[in-house]
């Protein structure tokens, strides 16, 4: 098996809260169409397994979405709870 690597990027890596807010305004798709390596972050990084190795950042991704149980009124990330309300864009 694949020594796991994860290497560290000049972009860093996003936040629980950046990631759920792609999530919430329906823009993770988008985001992961148009990601690039070397302009965007990477997701969050206690998120990520670590048998998954750098530069298979579409299995990063659905690693990542997969972790996040939704419910009505709130996402969970292992056993820490983010309310819907706090990502809904206020105008």
């Amino acid at each position: 098996m694949a020594k796991s690597e994860h290497k560290e990027r000049k972009n860093g890596h996003m936040s629980e809260n950046e990631f759920l807010k792609l999530i919430h305004t329906g823009k993770l798709d988008e985001y992961m169409r148009r990601f690039q390596v070397t302009k965007d972050k990477c997701p969050p990084h206690n998120m990520r397994d670590s048998n998954i190795m750098c530069y298979y950042c579409l299995d990063c991704f659905n690693y990542c979405t997969d972790q996040i149980k939704e419910t009505k009124k709130e996402y969970i990330i292992n056993k820490v709870k983010y309310k819907k309300e706090d990502f809904d864009v206020k105008s």
